[in-house]
């Protein structure tokens, strides 16, 4: 089985089984020209899907992992951009930051991202 049609079987799975997220990066438009007013800042939204799978009692230890953190799996087919730490990730009722992101390939192609998110 070739990169893309794994890929293809995990966007198929986590459609099936996940459900979808929203995905928003802030970037700043306009640098402010004096360091006490405010940069101007515009938001880029994306659609993810996937499905949170959590983390177990025994992995979180409270520094790395802390007890209200959330572990998601999102397929990584279709992205215009790939999520990184700092974004935001909206699952309808918490909006929470993604902390890290390991991104799960088969070969040289993105199959799915992991994501540590807390709000």
């Amino acid at each position: 089985m070739n990169a893309t049609a794994i890929a293809s079987r995990a966007l198929t799975t986590l459609v099936r089984m996940g459900t979808t997220y929203t995905l928003t990066r802030q970037a700043v438009s306009v640098q402010a020209a004096t360091p006490w007013k405010k940069d101007s800042a515009v938001d880029t939204t994306q659609t993810l899907t996937g499905a949170l799978i959590d983390y177990e009692d025994a992995q979180r230890d409270g520094v790395f992992i802390r007890h209200d953190d959330r572990l998601y799996i999102v397929a990584a087919s279709g992205l215009s951009i790939a999520p990184q730490a700092g974004d935001r990730l909206s699952d309808g009722s918490d909006d929470l930051e993604i902390i890290s992101v390991k991104e799960i390939r088969a070969k040289a192609t993105a199959v799915a991202y992991q994501l540590q998110a807390r709000q």
